[in-house]
């Protein structure tokens, strides 16, 4: 298994740089300071280590739970890093277990840590039952699924969820118009939804900080916006538009966590380079 991972990380890092080779070419550093957030730090990675990180991240403020996924040979894998360091830990290689792939369960999105677990959204291949995977953080061994109940799953995508007060939240990926809760101490059983004031496309992750949600999103080409959500009112703005380094990147997943640096708001960047960017944020303006 082991000489099985390692040359499928070496095909598929191979396939990925060939694809984005062009696009890789004019990528440069996030120049444009957002008025309300700035850059503060970056950890960048290799595809052969990158894959397991690509989709989204998470943290309990000690370490940094990244998720990652190659759809065409079911590849999915979550990696533990140091905040402070960047440096690897541990991965969990093939981590959704063989019985949900053959249920076509192949494509880790963007998730959280709550309560000393990851809830980690996931969809099948066909878009048909969208579950959320629940894996122990210190080990990072699996634990159980979540199917989304049926008279919620909407579009059949799961890109990301987060979770707050016992709640967790989810989106479709684009046409966003609502915000969806699942009780987590009742089987992840239906509480309802939020109605947000204006439709938003292609979110990637999202994390919830003073009865705010932000939403990462990867509509447009180099800068990206960030969504601002209240979740008492639906009230919804963009509340920065991130540079991202290049029109070829992928905005990915993000967290909030207040570091000891400052950084408050962390982002996944990815290309034929996987990139965390740590931010500084001033969430009054």
């Amino acid at each position: 298994m082991v000489k099985f991972i390692l040359l499928l990380k070496k095909s598929v890092s191979w396939l990925l740089v060939i694809v984005s080779f062009c696009g890789s070419l004019f990528i440069g550093q996030p120049k444009e300071k957002p008025e309300n957030m700035e850059l503060k730090s970056t950890y960048s990675y290799a595809l052969n280590d990158g894959m397991g990180m690509a989709q989204g991240i998470a943290t309990d403020g000690k370490y940094f739970y990244h998720f990652g996924a190659v759809k065409p040979v079911n590849y999915n894998a979550i990696t533990k890093t140091d905040v402070k360091t960047g440096e690897i830990v541990d991965v969990n290689e093939m981590c959704i277990p063989p019985y949900l792939m053959n249920k076509g369960y192949n494509h880790l999105g963007d998730g959280c840590y709550y309560n000393g677990k990851l809830y980690i959204g996931c969809e099948d291949k066909n878009f048909e039952n969208p579950a959320v995977m629940i894996y122990d953080a210190e080990t990072l061994k699996f634990i159980e699924s979540k199917v989304i109940p049926a008279e919620c799953k909407g579009d059949g995508h799961l890109s990301w969820c987060t979770v707050s007060d016992d709640v967790l939240y989810f989106s479709s990926f684009s046409y966003v118009t609502e915000i969806k809760m699942l009780d987590i101490n009742d089987n992840c059983s239906y509480i309802g939804s939020i109605s947000i004031d204006k439709m938003i496309h292609s979110i990637q992750g999202g994390d919830i900080v003073d009865g705010t949600l932000y939403l990462s999103s990867d509509d447009g080409e180099r800068f990206k916006p960030t969504y601002a959500i209240d979740l008492a009112t639906g009230k919804t703005d963009v509340f920065c538009m991130r540079d991202s380094g290049s029109d070829s990147i992928e905005a990915e997943g993000m967290t909030a966590c207040l570091f000891e640096d400052g950084t408050l708001f962390h982002y996944v960047d990815a290309i034929t380079t996987i990139y965390i960017r740590n931010y500084s944020v001033d969430l009054n303006k």
